[in-house]
């Protein structure tokens, strides 16, 4: 947790960039003229370069239906499937676009402005090493505490990132982001999530986790415990109406909503209704049932592990004693 007890912010991020201007995780979205923060998604090709893109499939996107992370090289990606699509999610921009490499926006955006921020949303282990050489090796290599973090929603792999971080020297500050469906609500009233990522100052929680808990004990106890707050899913002027350390906000909903969320017929713009019942986690019992029988399970595997070698041994399954076996021969040879 923020141990210093320190707040910070508030900082406002364009949740994959200005997609009004250009369409998400490209440079023409990333890279600010006006010295907009950015969020940004980044995934590895299969030669591990460091790409931004979002869904683990081309296809939303550029129409291509192949895994990102099965393109064997930035070479390929650029002649076999792309551009990225004019019309995405309902939306038409002036141009198509491409996918870039991480240290080109990473470089871009530092070149514009040494204090640019960033939100490196990370979901691998694979991409932290290439995000902190990116950040290192661009003119923003110095004082990004500030305005640079990295968020994950995967608790195990918050100890890795500050573990490279704290390679470096570096001491930007690590979010836990708490997604609205599945088990958030065990996470943030267990604490679980103190025990498994430690090395996060930050708790991060979607809009419509935050509606319902925020006025209730819930959210305020993590405050209270020193830790700052950040907001996911908000429009830019929605910003106002909450009380956080940082805001990562929508310009549009996003066609990938659509796997996770409820929502309308069309994509993007003013015909996306985002139904505000995504966080209906009210079987708070059933999660305590579902740890209670995986402890079981796990008691009971050890348990059988421990017993099947000593039976083995015992009765010498699955092999002859000759010896035994001596004395039946003989009695039939008789």
């Amino acid at each position: 947790a923020n141990t210093e007890g320190q707040r910070w912010g508030p900082n406002v991020y364009l949740h994959r960039g200005n997609v009004t201007t250009a369409q998400e995780n490209t440079y023409d979205a990333l890279v600010p003229k006006n010295g907009d923060n950015v969020e940004m998604y980044i995934t590895r090709l299969k030669d591990g370069t460091a790409v931004l893109f979002h869904d683990n499939n081309l296809k939303r996107l550029t129409g291509y239906d192949k895994h990102i992370t099965s393109v064997s090289n930035y070479s390929e990606l650029m002649t076999e499937y792309m551009p990225i699509k004019q019309n995405v999610d309902g939306h038409v921009y002036n141009s198509t676009a491409i996918v870039p490499k991480l240290e080109t926006i990473v470089h871009g955006i530092c070149n514009n402005n040494e204090k640019g921020g960033i939100v490196f949303d990370t979901k691998s282990i694979s991409v932290v090493k290439s995000e902190v050489d990116a950040l290192r090796s661009s003119n923003c290599s110095s004082n990004t505490e500030e305005t640079v973090l990295w968020s994950c929603y995967l608790p195990f792999i918050i100890p890795l990132i500050l573990k490279e971080l704290k390679k470096y020297g570096m001491k930007n500050r690590i979010s836990s982001l708490i997604p609205p469906f599945f088990l958030q609500k065990f996470l943030i009233k267990t604490r679980l999530l103190q025990g498994i990522a430690p090395g996060a100052s930050i708790i991060a929680f979607h809009k419509t986790v935050w509606d319902v808990e925020y006025d209730n004990d819930l959210i305020q106890d993590w405050v209270k415990d020193g830790w700052c707050l950040g907001i996911w899913g908000i429009f830019e002027e929605d910003v106002p109406k909450y009380k956080a350390d940082y805001y990562v906000v929508d310009s549009y909903r996003f066609g990938f909503f659509t796997n996770f969320l409820p929502i309308g017929d069309k994509m993007g713009g003013d015909d996306v209704k985002l139904q505000e019942d995504i966080y209906i986690d009210t079987h708070f019992v059933f999660y305590y049932f579902l740890i209670l029988i995986a402890w079981s399970s796990l008691l009971l595997g050890v348990y059988l592990l421990l017993l099947i070698p000593s039976t083995s041994k015992k009765h010498n399954y699955g092999k002859a004693n000759k010896d035994e076996l001596k004395p039946l021969i003989t009695t039939k040879e008789k």
